[in-house]
């Protein structure tokens, strides 16, 4: 997913009580990944190694693309 369309997907969703856990959006964890590679200024690579998991899975992250449905948190 691009960047632009993440942002307009996060501006579009309804408010969240504030009071209520609950597991973020992955629009916002791929925006939030994304920004934290750029302040860091950190090559993809290196935030693989870092949060220990594959080059691939931080790929699958920044473009918000969790593939198979039965691995989204709402299913475990």
């Amino acid at each position: 997913m691009r960047t632009d369309a993440i942002i307009e997907h996060l501006a579009a969703m309804p408010p969240r009580a504030p009071d209520v856990a609950a597991v973020p959006p992955i629009e916002r964890v791929a925006m939030v990944t994304r920004m934290g590679q750029g302040l860091r200024q950190w090559k993809r690579e290196t935030l693989a190694d870092f949060a220990q998991v594959s080059l691939s899975t931080v790929e699958r992250v920044e473009r918000a693309d969790l593939g198979d449905d039965h691995h989204r948190p709402e299913h475990l």
